[in-house]
């Protein structure tokens, strides 16, 4: 049982056939207040963890400034990579209902990894060497612009302004 009035006050109305009206009204109040009470909260820590993760990629940029005095660009890579899959380790392994992966997505994973991990920090690094860290911050705010422009070409996605505008640096 819930303790909504409007509910309540609906059920209770159902066998009234004399005022329509007001049945129709407490009904669709009760609907509203049924479906207010099971919409999804707001995910809070979701977008701390999004705000948090930005944060890292932004003192990410600004530290590989200074990292790439120190250590030769691809060392940097690698030892970026050498964490990353140190962290990763606890989920490789696959779940009981989990089905094996076909050669293809290996193959895609591998391709995904190659030119959206390896090769974005090797030009990445790269870049912030021979920039400053705020211009190279600045052109990466622009990335979710450029895969919003190059996503109808890669994929099968339509292009909409909208979506361009509203990710733009």
């Amino acid at each position: 049982m819930t303790s909504n009035p409007g509910f309540m006050h609906a059920l209770t109305t159902v066998g009234n056939h004399d005022d329509h009206k007001t049945h129709a009204r407490h009904s669709v109040e009760s609907r509203r207040s049924v479906m207010a009470a099971q919409a999804p909260h707001v995910p809070l820590l979701a977008y701390a963890g999004l705000a948090l993760s930005m944060a890292l990629v932004g003192s990410y940029v600004g530290l590989s400034k200074v990292l790439v005095v120190v250590f030769p660009i691809f060392l940097l890579a690698w030892l970026r990579f050498a964490l990353a899959a140190a962290a990763m380790v606890p989920w490789a392994k696959a779940g009981a209902g989990d089905e094996p992966l076909t050669a293809r997505i290996h193959t895609l994973l591998f391709w995904e990894s190659f030119l959206g991990n390896f090769l974005f920090s090797i030009f990445m690094l790269y870049g912030i060497r021979h920039s400053t860290a705020l211009a190279a911050g600045v052109i990466m705010a622009a990335l979710p612009a450029v895969v919003a422009l190059m996503s109808p070409s890669m994929r099968s996605d339509r292009f909409e302004i909208s979506r361009v505008i509203s990710s733009g640096p």
